[in-house]
């Protein structure tokens, strides 16, 4: 057994075992494709120390802001409680995680670490029967009061796309599942027929007579 020992020099001591920690792009890459909170909230700890000096969940919160602030990106509307996500209190908007998706420093590394959807991790299930299916590399997550999709798509022209969508469910709100599972389908197949003849911010919703 281990025993406590004070006064010790490092030089005196003999290594008997060591482990070559993976790279950065390894850990991502797990957390990612396996939906590892605990990853993320050491992550964020490791952030906190590498800017504040603290090794803390409070030191990564006032970093990670500043972080994104720091690449040109805006970060209104993101308000952090958590390295995990798990808190319900977090806040982050679509354009938030797109401006992230497609930023240079950032996007080979997440195109490389988000999982393949119907394929791998935790999206391994998700997709099933849609365009997305073996061509979305994404993180989803699905509640029974949020969902939420972010990563990247390729069309079958080749244009590549980040795709970003949020949604809470409205108190009261009926069949919520039924209808993200209907829109996901929807904009799978609106998205994969996509052939960049129009630029994505000209494109809006269809419009329903109110009758």
């Amino acid at each position: 057994a281990a025993k406590e020992s004070n006064g010790t020099q490092l030089e005196d001591l003999i290594e008997l075992l060591s482990i070559k920690s993976p790279t950065m792009d390894l850990i991502v890459k797990q957390m990612l494709t396996n939906d590892d909170i605990v990853t993320a909230e050491m992550l964020l700890k490791e952030i906190g120390y590498s800017r504040q000096g603290q090794g803390s969940t409070g030191a990564g919160l006032v970093s990670v802001p500043e972080i994104i602030n720091s690449a040109g990106i805006d970060n209104s509307g993101l308000l952090l409680i958590d390295g995990s996500g798990s808190s319900p209190e977090n806040q982050v908007t679509c354009s938030l995680i797109n401006s992230i998706l497609m930023d240079s420093s950032t996007k080979d590394v997440l195109r490389e670490a988000l999982p393949l959807a119907g394929v791998e991790g935790i999206v391994a299930g998700k997709f099933i029967g849609t365009q997305f299916e073996g061509k979305l590399e994404a993180h989803a997550t699905r509640t029974e009061e949020t969902a939420v999709v972010a990563g990247y798509f390729t069309t079958v022209s080749g244009t590549e796309l980040a795709i970003s969508f949020i949604a809470n469910k409205v108190i009261d709100a009926e069949n919520f599942e039924q209808k993200i599972d209907s829109f996901i389908d929807g904009i799978a197949n609106a998205i994969a027929t996509y052939t960049g003849g129009q630029p994505l911010d000209e494109l809006g919703p269809l419009q329903y007579p109110s009758s």
